[in-house]
């Protein structure tokens, strides 16, 4: 499980078997919805910017949930949309 946070959202990666991403349920797809930026140090490359779309990402909390949801379990929390 990779986790990238910004001082208001975050965005989840779990790698099981294929990467899936859980998003906001209460977020909607807009065309006109800024992306969210994050920053990528999980390599040793120099650090690295990368956007993500408002609605693929979740609140802190709603990111907590997800973790400790499939760290207790094992699954993915159903409550959230999964790519």
């Amino acid at each position: 499980m990779l986790i990238w946070l910004n001082p208001s959202r975050s965005f989840i990666r779990l790698d099981e078997h294929r990467e899936h991403s859980p998003a906001d349920p209460e977020v909607s797809y807009d065309i006109q919805q800024l992306e969210e930026v994050f920053i990528d140090s999980t390599t040793d490359l120099p650090l690295a910017p990368f956007t993500v779309p408002f609605h693929h990402t979740l609140t802190r909390n709603q990111s907590l949930t997800v973790i400790l949801h499939w760290l207790e379990t094992g699954e993915k929390h159903q409550s959230f949309r999964w790519s």
